[in-house]
């Protein structure tokens, strides 16, 4: 059988141990490992370890290095693979992140059944009070309509207390409500920050994929409903794409994809920015806390950034833009209207010419 240890990254082996098969089955799985590691979805806490016994399992398979857990039989290189305990290794860490993944949607669930049951509460208490003063106000208005000066005293001060009572209260439980609301929407906030790094990736752009970008635009549409926050939605698209995989090859155009990805990366910074691929050569971007006015802004410094970005492949040198449609998040907007107007911005950029960005304001 041909060595095809060649194949391995010089960076991945163990340069003091031999490789003893360089079979591509191998090379495959330990890559696998060395991938897994290093996009593990779990606790920050843990991810250091569990990356390092997965690059253990990976010099295992590679080397015949010690597994973790598993004593060696010499020092050295072994032509023993532990298959069976990598498989179940594998198995148990799949599993575990499932399992963490599914209770941080529960947690997340609770959370924001907790807040609208807050809101429900509020609604109702203001609505017992509103019938209480509807109540004697028709008191007041029947000693209107009788002769007795006292039974119109007595009713106009009982209005007094009775609406000066009840807008106290509402005035402090107001107060207290505003300040559990808001201690509650920083935590949904937050859930959504840490929802969205458990989110799948794109394989090619290491950016999250379309079924992220759905879930996500949904929670930001019901988060705005009851905060009133602001937020924008970009959508991104490579002009003329066919043409750099027509001349240069698909792997120009791969690169392309992977530079723009970095360039939006780097755009859009803040741990609220949600940075996805929509389909093929096209991208979409949501801005939380983020006006019409920001968020063109900062469309207009990724073009920037893209005109003066160039792919070096083998002895050429390839340039590429990018036409941007942008969407601000308004009242009554479902998640497939926002990226309706959105899309609508980002086709009016291409009639236009390209290389532009386009805020869609109509629906």
């Amino acid at each position: 059988m041909p060595d095809d240890t060649s194949s391995i990254p010089s960076a991945g082996r163990d340069s003091s141990a031999p490789t003893i098969s360089g079979h591509p089955a191998v090379d495959l799985a330990a890559a696998i490992f060395r991938s897994y590691g290093r996009y593990l979805l779990t606790a920050e806490d843990a991810t250091g370890d569990l990356e390092d016994q997965c690059e253990q399992w990976a010099r295992h398979l590679l080397v015949g290095s010690p597994a973790p857990g598993i004593a060696s039989k010499a020092n050295g290189g072994s032509d023993e693979r532990s298959w069976q305990e990598a498989r179940r290794f594998f198995n148990d860490m799949r599993r575990g992140e499932q399992e963490r993944v599914e209770t941080r949607f529960k947690d997340f669930r609770d959370m924001l059944w907790l807040f609208m049951h807050g809101i429900r509460d509020s609604f109702i208490k203001d609505q017992t009070a509103d019938k209480e003063v509807e109540a004697q106000l028709n008191q007041l208005q029947g000693a209107l309509e009788s002769d007795s000066i006292d039974d119109l005293k007595r009713e106009v001060m009982g209005s007094v207390v009775i609406i000066g009572r009840t807008i106290q209260e509402r005035a402090r439980r107001q107060e207290q409500q505003m300040y559990m609301l808001g201690a509650q929407l920083k935590d949904l906030h937050d859930e959504l920050v840490a929802v969205k790094q458990e989110m799948s990736l794109d394989a090619l752009t290491r950016l999250y994929n379309r079924a992220s970008l759905d879930q996500m635009a949904e929670r930001i549409v019901a988060l705005s409903q009851w905060s009133g926050q602001a937020a924008c939605l970009l959508m991104v698209d490579v002009d003329g794409f066919k043409k750099i995989n027509d001349n240069y090859g698909h792997p120009a155009g791969d690169a392309a994809l992977s530079m723009l990805a970095r360039a939006m990366l780097r755009t859009f910074p803040r741990k609220g920015d949600f940075v996805s691929r929509y389909a093929g050569d096209e991208f979409a971007i949501i801005l939380q806390d983020t006006s019409a006015k920001e968020g063109m802004l900062l469309a207009e410094r990724l073009l920037m950034v893209v005109r003066t970005t160039v792919i070096n492949l083998s002895d050429q040198e390839i340039d590429f833009t990018v036409s941007i449609g942008i969407a601000e998040l308004r009242n009554g907007d479902t998640m497939e209207t926002w990226l309706r107007r959105a899309d609508a911005g980002l086709y009016s950029a291409k009639q236009a010419g390209r290389n532009r960005v386009v805020f869609q304001d109509g629906a």
